[in-house]
């Protein structure tokens, strides 16, 4: 639904629209790919016009936690974000879909770029590998 013109710009919009995300997104503040995601764009462009999301977070006493660029190629802090995820699906390893639908690509583009791919990571983990790296396993024949 469209916002009236300044709409943003009132304080009390932002914050009480900002907080509704976050609850919403069990209690996190959310990554500009969720806000598209689920159609809170608008709120993603008020986000920017506030300082963007470090300083808006601050702004109403929330911890922005954005990891630090290449976090993800140190593989502890891999494998605890990943254990993490696991953990929300259940015990079960994600697929690729998964991750995409639940804003973790970034752990994808790790697994797919860092790591040697998910059938190399499950391996890793001590996961089984999934029926369709079975298949492919068998069609390569390795």
């Amino acid at each position: 639904m469209k916002k009236p013109n300044n709409y943003w710009k009132d304080w009390s919009n932002f914050e009480r629209e900002l907080k509704i995300v976050i609850e919403k997104n069990n209690g996190k503040f959310p990554t500009s790919t969720y806000l598209v995601k689920n159609g809170y764009s608008s709120l993603g462009f008020a986000i920017s016009r506030q300082g963007g999301f470090y300083i808006a977070a601050e702004k109403i006493g929330y911890i922005y936690d954005k990891k630090p660029s290449n976090y993800l190629k140190n593989w502890d802090n891999f494998e605890k974000e990943l254990k993490i995820v696991i953990e929300e699906n259940n015990g079960e390893f994600p697929t690729q879909k998964y991750l995409e639908e639940n804003c973790y690509s970034s752990l994808r583009y790790a697994i797919k770029n860092y790591y040697g791919g998910f059938p190399a990571v499950r391996k890793k983990m001590g996961y089984e590998l999934s029926i369709e790296e079975r298949v492919l396993r068998l069609l390569e024949g390795t």
